[in-house]
């Protein structure tokens, strides 16, 4: 799967996101981006929209439209529990990840597309799969934190019915996906990006694109 950081911009400061440190300037170029949905659609079938809070991008609704019009399935990751339960954005996408940063309020979803909730590592507890079952979410993803020692087994995890379980392996979100940047560049490991972001002759222009696996495991 393609994934498309429109944004670094966020409006939470958590110590764990990987673009906490990431300063990207943001291009706007409409036909730019439609040039370049074109070509990696000949490679890729699926786009994530994610960010930072890719919902703070000033022409978000713009960057959907176009990634509609060139890939069979668009994603969406955002930080934002209203989307849950707003059909008007909700609906845009084939599948929206909620990353949640608290439990104090867990929307209901509106069932009009597949809604998963993320969360952090740290913060999983053994009642939260059957939780977000029951406010109809599709699945739960557990992102290892990559910075601290992790303590989750995937096999030791729930496998409720019809609901699937992820565990995000620290650094793989960073190591296994092409990935667009808000300026347009095309690389093939944000882990090379992060390596060389601040030496001007780095080329992370992506040499070879390949598909990736699907966003969930049902079970």
């Amino acid at each position: 799967m393609l994934k498309h950081i429109i944004t670094t911009k966020c409006d939470r400061t958590c110590s764990y996101c990987i673009m906490k440190n990431v300063s990207v300037d943001e291009k706007y170029n409409l036909e730019e981006l439609h040039d370049l949905y074109a070509t990696l659609a000949v490679d890729f079938e699926q786009i994530m929209i994610t960010g930072g809070e890719p919902l703070m991008h000033p022409i978000f609704l713009d960057i959907v439209e176009a990634a509609r019009l060139f890939f069979k399935e668009v994603h969406l990751t955002s930080s934002r529990t209203e989307v849950a339960q707003d059909p008007g954005i909700a609906s845009l996408f084939d599948s929206v990840t909620i990353t949640f940063h608290s439990f104090e309020h867990i929307p209901k979803v509106n069932p009009c597309v597949p809604i998963y909730a993320s969360i952090m590592e740290g913060d999983y507890e053994e009642i939260l799969p059957m939780l977000f079952k029951t406010m109809g979410y599709a699945g739960l993803t557990i992102n290892e934190n990559h910075w601290e020692p992790n303590r989750i087994r995937f096999w030791d995890l729930p496998k409720p019915n019809n609901f699937s379980i992820r565990l995000n392996e620290s650094g793989k979100c960073c190591s296994d996906m092409e990935m667009i940047l808000p300026n347009l560049e095309v690389i093939d490991s944000f882990e090379k990006f992060m390596e060389c972001e601040n030496e001007p002759t780095c080329n992370t222009k992506t040499l070879e694109l390949r598909r990736n696996s699907p966003v969930h495991q049902e079970f």
